[in-house]
């Protein structure tokens, strides 16, 4: 197995734990509709839908922007779910509103959680657009 193929497994099953035991599709889904990019032309943040309906998603997508446009992207990601936990090693769980002062604090955890999401839209999107693609999915 490829290093990155067993990153995306590894994500895979922890997302599952994280997530109560939703499945990659059901995950996919629940990505659509949160925020996944920044129109610096319009000064509006867009959703992951509409990253892939205007087809902008290569240019403005949460993975290319600067850092401090995806923290406010990870801060509103957080906010816009209902319930919001992650466990981080040697650390615990996070919730939501610890989650959001991480982020503005830029502490360690802040930015591992930044990273974590921008990996979360980098695959929410390439599974999205395969799925597409192979024309299981509409939008």
């Amino acid at each position: 197995m490829e290093p990155e193929e067993k990153s995306k497994k590894e994500l895979n099953d922890l997302l599952t734990k994280i997530e109560g035991r939703r499945s990659p599709q059901e995950r996919i889904e629940a990505q659509l509709d949160l925020i996944a990019g920044f129109d610096e032309i319009n000064q509006k943040m867009l959703t992951l839908k509409q990253l892939i309906l205007e087809k902008k998603d290569e240019e403005i997508a949460f993975p290319t922007l600067n850092i401090e446009t995806q923290a406010e992207i990870t801060k509103e990601r957080i906010k816009s779910q209902e319930k919001f936990e992650i466990y981080i090693v040697d650390v615990g769980i996070i919730d939501k509103d610890r989650a959001i002062k991480e982020i503005d604090d830029r502490s360690e955890i802040g930015m591992e959680i930044i990273e974590i999401e921008k990996i979360t839209v980098k695959l929410a999107l390439e599974n999205i657009k395969k799925q597409i693609d192979e024309g299981t999915v509409q939008l």
